[in-house]
């Protein structure tokens, strides 16, 4: 029997594979060796700064994965990297149910102010995620929310551009799942 470094991703694999039966021997095989390896969420050194996000991929539970924000603080994007989006247009796009989000709204209903890093916010879209994740910019998004014209710089990160913001084992388990959706 595989022992997975966690019980989430394990679960996470058996949940696949009742998802999806006709998933063939060999990628099932092929997905449990990439996902038995992965620890997450990552385990860090104290020397940059991070943010946990909960995921819930393929309905398989709450999976922690760890962007690595120093990184995202030090990149520098060039101007044809940004759109613009209003408020209206954002919640359209943005999965403002996701647990940090809610979490940042119930902060900014207590009164608790954000200092802004960066005259832009950071937005990202996960393989199987049908919207957008807020990744920084949270409280800057969720204090305007009522302002429906207000006009946002975003940066946004999708398809394989994620991936170089990511902790290691977070990027591989992203990884995993670009290729699970290549499969099924």
């Amino acid at each position: 029997m595989t022992k997975f470094k966690t019980k989430e991703l394990e679960h996470c694999y058996h949940t696949i594979l009742n998802n999806f039966p006709k998933l063939k021997v060999y990628n099932r095989q092929k997905l449990q060796e990439r996902l038995k390896d992965i620890e997450l969420p990552d385990i860090l050194s104290n020397n940059h700064e991070s943010f946990y996000q909960e995921l819930n991929i393929f309905n398989c539970g709450t999976i922690n994965i760890t962007w690595n924000i120093e990184k995202l603080l030090q990149y520098e994007p060039n101007e044809c990297d940004f759109e613009y989006h209003t408020v209206r247009e954002l919640k359209t796009i943005i999965d403002f149910n996701a647990p940090q989000t809610r979490e940042v709204f119930n902060e900014i209903k207590l009164g608790l102010k954000s200092q802004n890093k960066r005259d832009y916010i950071v937005l990202a879209m996960l393989p199987g995620f049908p919207k957008f994740l807020i990744i920084d910019g949270n409280h800057r998004v969720l204090e305007k929310i009522n302002n429906l014209d207000y006009n946002f710089k975003c940066f946004m990160l999708a398809d394989k551009r994620v991936l170089s913001f990511l902790e290691p084992n977070s990027r591989q388990f992203i990884e995993t799942i670009y290729w699970l959706n290549t499969i099924i």
